[in-house]
């Protein structure tokens, strides 16, 4: 099999698999509640950008949303989401950013929203995928990861 043939099966199970599982989170949050789940995606000349947004019939409030972009080979870049709030609107909740080589995802990097700080945790998750050189997968590794700049003088 041909690893192009390999990343294609490769990026098809992963993409499949996270929709897969997003929406049947919100399928069984919506199910008993009076939610339902509002859809927009748009397609640009740099890739695609989905947008989910979960929405409460009975109370007339938006309660999360979550955003996934896509470059213009499919490959998902990253997965943001939001909880809605009364006072400031759609708050960032958690991210996560996704790595390529060769077509292959060799990097999923999960960051949380620090509300203290109102900004990104500085520390992160970082899941390192690893291949063979015919590009078959092998492993994961999972570290923790500091996002702080350096500066040297």
């Amino acid at each position: 099999m041909s690893n192009i043939k390999k990343i294609t099966i490769m990026k098809t199970y992963i993409l499949t698999a996270l929709i897969i599982a997003f929406l049947s989170v919100f399928s069984a949050q919506a199910s008993n509640k009076g939610e339902i789940i509002y859809t927009n995606i748009e397609k640009t000349e740099n890739g695609t950008i989905k947008e989910y947004i979960l929405y409460n019939t009975i109370t007339s409030q938006a309660i999360k949303k979550t955003t996934y972009s896509y470059d213009s080979d499919n490959n998902i870049l990253s997965k943001i989401e939001y909880d809605w709030s009364s006072l400031y609107g759609w708050v960032n909740n958690q991210k996560h950013e996704y790595e390529y080589n060769d077509g292959l995802i060799i990097y999923v990097t999960h960051t949380r929203w620090d509300e203290k700080k109102n900004k990104w945790a500085t520390r992160s998750e970082q899941m390192a995928y690893n291949y063979n050189t015919d590009g078959d997968f092998i492993s994961t590794q999972k570290t923790n990861i500091n996002n702080e700049l350096i500066t040297l003088r």
